[in-house]
């Protein structure tokens, strides 16, 4: 996500654990980035693929963080995603990408009706785990998970 907005240079805790400042040079001389950071960066994408990518990351991580939800005991959950499909980072994209003209408007439809199913199906699944449903709101991730390659293969069909 940060090589897609164009962050070059990174610190934290998926680089590494904060150490003594001895062992730095060692650290710095070992350190082997991420093979799937160096495929991204190597890659050169356009602004609009670069912003396809990043609706693909927000939304892949938004599908996980929900299913991590439902698939956890009630007690566990600190937070759900966003639950609002306009207020969502990937419903804010989608008004981006319509007030910008990003892609043509068939495609943008159809993302859109798919984003909307996305969250109708979690809402529903929500409202049965939160109810006390856990396993039907469980069964239900497979609907879920369906609307989500669904929306995927929209945006595979996106001619760049």
């Amino acid at each position: 996500m940060l090589l897609a907005m164009g962050c070059e240079l990174a610190q934290g805790y998926a680089i590494s654990r904060p150490m003594p400042s001895s062992d730095i040079a060692n650290w710095l001389c070992n350190y082997q980035a991420s093979k799937a950071w160096i495929a991204f960066a190597e890659n050169s994408f356009s602004s609009k693929e670069l912003k396809l990518e990043i609706f693909k990351l927000a939304l892949n991580q938004w599908v996980n963080v929900f299913e991590k939800n439902i698939q956890s005991i009630p007690e566990s959950i600190k937070q759900w995603p966003i639950m609002s499909k306009t207020h969502s980072h990937t419903g804010t994209w989608i008004k981006r990408a319509r007030k910008e003209a990003l892609l043509k408007k068939s495609y943008l439809n159809n993302l859109t009706q798919e984003h909307d199913a996305i969250f109708s199906i979690a809402r529903e699944l929500k409202e049965k785990y939160q109810s006390g449903d856990v396993n039907l709101a469980r069964d239900g991730l497979k609907e879920l998970r369906k609307a989500f390659e669904t929306t995927k293969n929209i945006l595979q069909e996106v001619n760049l």
